[in-house]
């Protein structure tokens, strides 16, 4: 082989093998938040308790066991929030740090709100609502033809006594897709 193929070959490689391993360094600061979710008065762990980073993609729901592990956080300080159906919302400053143990229990207290009477609603009605909320919840995106909310059965529809407008809440999260890029959002509605 010729000199200068194996003086480019070597440099291929070399290069490659540089930017490969510099771009996986980056990637290996970042570390991982574990640990359970349990119900504060009887110590049983809880399943399908949603915790996120706020206004972050990093998110994740607790397993049967009540674990839960949100990988590939960099180190620093977040708002983590904590929400399940039936339980009050826990919203915490937490710190990770390198070289420590990033691993975190949590106790969720009942929660004793209770929800309003549900409409009585034909399937057509349903849909119409259902509809109405997701464009005018929509109105400013840009992309609102793209997206759509993929738990409608998430909302709760009622009636205002004094006025008979109808009201509209959510039981848990609301779950919307862009069917174009297929990124998922989480939402909460909040009184």
């Amino acid at each position: 082989m010729p000199r200068n193929h194996f003086s480019l070959l070597f440099t291929l490689f070399f290069s490659a093998f540089y930017l490969f391993s510099f771009s996986n360094f980056g990637n290996a600061q970042n570390l991982n938040f574990t640990g359970t979710v349990k119900e504060e008065s009887s110590g049983q762990e809880l399943k399908d308790i949603h915790l996120f980073v706020a206004n972050t993609s990093f998110q994740t729901f607790s397993d049967s066991l009540g674990r839960f592990s949100i990988p590939n956080i960099p180190p620093g300080r977040w708002e983590l929030v904590i929400k399940g159906e039936g339980f009050e919302t826990i919203q915490e400053t937490i710190e990770l740090v390198k070289n420590k143990s990033n691993n975190q229990d949590f106790l969720l207290k009942s929660d004793l709100r209770i929800f309003p009477l549900e409409l009585k609603l034909s399937e057509k009605r349903r849909e119409k609502l259902v509809q109405e909320f997701s464009e005018s919840f929509l109105t400013a995106s840009n992309y609102k033809e793209d997206i759509r909310l993929l738990n409608p059965d998430a909302l709760i529809f009622s009636e205002d006594e004094n006025s008979k407008e109808t009201l509209v809440e959510a039981k848990g999260y609301l779950i919307f897709v862009n069917d174009k890029t297929g990124f998922l959002f989480t939402l909460y509605l909040l009184e």
